[in-house]
């Protein structure tokens, strides 16, 4: 089971957004675009085109439901200060999950270390622990739930049927 969440992919197979896949029945998936980050600060840092936001969906297990989110938030850049657009994503997240009732799991690419203040603010309002270890900036976090296994995939260059050469995937 599997939703992705943004922009169609257009003629050459490119698109962004966001993903949630279970082997489970995803019930109700919905999106929800931040408001932060949509406006070309600086031009040529790209993620105002990218369609950033909080994605989730309930998933249906033999244990009973669970909420399973995913986000992506505004990435830094060695030039230009985004923490204020990071900070407010992380507050519409958390806002976006506040209603989420029994176990939660979050994943997602923070574009921020463990320790920073974007991901203090949504592990602090949802009350959330670190699921394992983190990757970077990429991070797993729980409410109410045991994460038993968890890996990093995708590491290697990927080749999508409309390129010739591999591609490495973020997040």
């Amino acid at each position: 089971h599997q939703h992705h969440f943004g922009p169609p992919a257009d003629g050459d197979g490119n698109g962004s957004g966001l993903w949630i896949a279970s082997r489970y029945p995803l019930v109700e998936p919905r999106f929800t675009a931040f408001e932060l980050g949509r406006t070309r600060y600086i031009p040529w840092h790209l993620d105002w085109m990218a369609h950033k936001g909080i994605a989730l969906a309930e998933v249906t297990t033999p244990a009973g439901p669970v909420t399973l989110a995913t986000l992506h938030l505004q990435s830094t850049y060695v030039v230009g200060d985004y923490g204020f657009v990071q900070r407010g994503q992380a507050l519409q997240a958390a806002a976006a999950l506040a209603d989420a009732r029994g176990p939660l799991i979050l994943t997602g690419d923070f574009n921020a270390e463990a320790d920073a203040p974007p991901v203090a603010v949504v592990r602090a309002q949802l009350g959330l622990t670190t699921a394992g270890d983190d990757f970077d900036i990429d991070h797993i976090f729980v409410r109410d739930a045991t994460v038993t296994a968890h890996d990093q995939l995708f590491v290697e260059p990927v080749v999508f049927a409309t390129r010739e050469a591999g591609r490495t995937l973020s997040d």
